[in-house]
């Protein structure tokens, strides 16, 4: 008999955050969400080996466990709806764009479970990823 936990939803909906370059040097942050595919360990894993062995690359692994975004808007401020081509038409403008969606997928899918106990727990951070933090000076825009 296979366990079913009631409430979980097919997505997960994680924030990111992209570093944009900025005057002398400094970096704005822009803060959005990504909706990431709820995958099995067994699919996790095997996605993770062949993006780190080099066999896929990090758009091909957003095309298999992204399914939307949301906070991306046109210049109208409307919502822009998801797509793969879109998400590569937006990392075209905004470099690091997809590289921040991909920092979220392992900040947010591969923490053990005292890891998830302590980020529930903590005040939360201005980023995903404190390796990205501590490299990245940033100042807050939206």
């Amino acid at each position: 008999m296979a366990v079913k936990i009631p409430g979980l939803k097919p997505v997960i909906v994680t924030p990111a955050t992209l570093y944009i370059l900025s005057d002398g040097g400094q970096y704005e942050t822009f803060r959005f969400n990504v909706h990431f595919k709820r995958l099995t360990r067994d699919k996790l894993d095997g996605l993770a080996k062949t993006f780190m062995e080099g066999e896929i690359k990090l758009p091909d692994v957003l095309d298999q466990v992204v399914t939307g975004w949301d906070g991306l808007k046109d210049e109208n401020g409307m919502e822009v709806p998801y797509s793969p081509k879109e998400r590569r038409a937006a990392d075209d403008d905004f470099p690091g764009l997809e590289q921040a969606m991909m920092v979220s997928w392992f900040d947010h899918m591969f923490v053990t479970q005292r890891q998830a106990a302590e980020k529930n727990s903590a005040a939360p951070s201005a980023t995903g990823s404190a390796q990205t933090a501590q490299t990245a000076m940033s100042s807050t825009t939206t």
